[in-house]
């Protein structure tokens, strides 16, 4: 299977949801995880389509179906076809802010990214990740290409290996207005058999992280920390400077 570098990755069964195990939810518990969040997809009517838009590019030739996978009393989103790309997005109704971490910020709640995937015949090389796209004017669902614009991207990826689960920010400058691709140095590996696994990023307003695997906690840490996010967030406290020279009348004599 090719790699899918979409917002949802080229994984067999795909399900989005925001808390909740698709084999064990009820509609009191959907209801209340669904007034709680920001977004929450179950995919359980054929009216997903009307939030979910595939990509119109030409390299984005496959397309989600709605299918309930092996062992699932609910649906979810199924890849039909192997050996092709697949593009699909949905716009939230507004831009989610940058949590702040100053000590007058209006919370400390955590964004938390939750969903569940299920490899139904093993997967060979495909992505299973998620982009949540940065806000741009003009953007639209179906004009999502290779280089849209994001911020986080987070999710089980595997070509040959053992895979990573990716946790990388698209993170710009203060300073002079780069983007640079932050990533997590040490990513722990996803789940590649036939069950179904659910993938759950929480992000905290004081800079802390934990990525876990069916509830089990995987990789946590300060984002801030030396050696956690590939370049750093922030600088190192000492720069080499490049001009620097050593003086003509300079001394090497030990005294």
């Amino acid at each position: 299977m090719r790699r899918a570098s979409a917002l949802l990755g080229a994984v067999l069964v795909l399900l989005a949801l925001a808390a909740c195990h698709s084999a064990a939810k009820s509609s009191d518990v959907v209801e209340s995880i669904r007034s709680k969040s920001l977004f929450f997809e179950t995919f359980d009517g054929d009216d997903w389509q009307d939030r979910w838009k595939h990509s119109t590019a030409a390299k984005y030739n496959g397309r989600f179906i709605r299918a309930a996978g092996k062992d699932w009393t609910d649906t979810g989103l199924k890849i039909p076809e192997k050996s092709k790309y697949y593009g699909l997005a949905a716009l939230l109704d507004a831009p989610v802010p940058i949590v702040s971490s100053e000590p007058d910020s209006d919370s400390d709640l955590p964004l938390i990214i939750q969903y569940e995937v299920k490899y139904e015949q093993g997967v060979s090389c495909g992505g299973a990740y998620l982009k949540l796209l940065s806000a741009e004017q003009g953007m639209t669902a179906e004009g999502l290409v290779d280089n849209t614009p994001y911020s986080i991207m987070f999710g089980p990826d595997k070509c040959g290996g053992p895979g990573k689960v990716h946790l990388i920010f698209r993170y710009r400058s203060p300073v002079n207005g780069s983007i640079e691709e932050k990533h997590l140095v040490s990513p722990p590996a996803p789940e590649t058999d036939d069950y179904t696994h659910l993938y759950t990023l929480k992000l905290f307003p004081n800079h802390e992280y934990e990525i876990s695997v069916d509830g089990i906690a995987k990789s946590s840490g300060r984002l801030l920390d030396e050696g956690k996010l590939a370049p750093p967030l922030t600088p190192p406290r000492e720069v080499l400077d490049p001009e620097d020279k050593k003086p003509a009348d300079w001394v090497d004599v030990s005294v």
